[in-house]
């Protein structure tokens, strides 16, 4: 589930390397910036995401990591102007719920403090019970947007499970469900292997995107 959640992030470290005389000829001569931003910008962010990834499937210092990987999300977005399609920013959002997911289910539950005394409240817990919540509604709204255009039958599971998922009631099915819908769409709709060069970067884009948010759910389902 972790390395799902963070394949996109070595996807799009991997494409800038293999694409990068592609990627710093639309940044340098499409949106204008200067020539050495951008090529300090993609060294950076290819670096970034590649060390961040492998670090939060190791869980070594998980806090950095996750940071790391959402500035990578949101500065993506700032410097090649995404934020302005609305699939785009609910797709990212639900990605970082899905690290925020990643980085809960990392946390060491210390319940002994000093002197050896068990501790009455665990702060970690409640953490832990806050980061799941907030990556459970950010993953929730990728859903509101991926309902549009589907089938009745697709629409009503998806809301189901939605509400289940977002309240907590039946949480491991809600999202065991939502996971398979998300993965049967995603293999059957963002199938890149079957078409051209053109189209197929926009597809791979997507399906290692959704296949982030299909790690967080199989995380969700473990944890409950």
């Amino acid at each position: 589930a972790r390395f799902f959640i963070v394949a996109t992030f070595y996807e799009d470290s991997i494409r800038i390397l293999t694409q990068w005389s592609d990627q710093v000829f639309y940044l340098y001569e499409w949106k204008r910036y200067p020539y050495y931003f951008v090529v300090l910008f993609f060294f950076l962010v290819s670096v970034v995401m590649f060390l961040g990834a492998t670090l939060l499937i190791l869980r070594k210092q998980t806090v950095y990591a996750t940071g790391a990987l959402c500035s990578c999300i949101i500065l993506q977005g700032i410097i090649y102007g995404l934020f302005a399609g609305s699939s785009f920013v609910l797709r990212n959002f639900s990605v970082i719920g899905g690290l925020l997911i990643a980085f809960s289910d990392s946390i060491v539950q210390n319940k002994t403090t000093f002197g050896m005394l068990p501790e009455l409240h665990d702060k970690n817990k409640q953490f832990k019970g806050y980061l799941l919540l907030a990556g459970r509604i950010l993953i929730v709204l990728m859903f509101i947007g991926f309902t549009f255009s589907k089938s009745w039958l697709t629409v009503f599971i998806i809301l189901i499970g939605t509400v289940c998922f977002a309240v907590g009631y039946k949480t491991k099915m809600a999202s065991l469900v939502l996971g398979l819908v998300l993965t049967f769409y995603n293999i059957t709709v963002n199938n890149y292997w079957l078409h051209s060069q053109t189209k197929r970067d926009f597809l791979k884009y997507e399906f290692y995107q959704n296949l982030s948010i299909i790690g967080g759910l199989l995380l969700i389902t473990n944890t409950g």
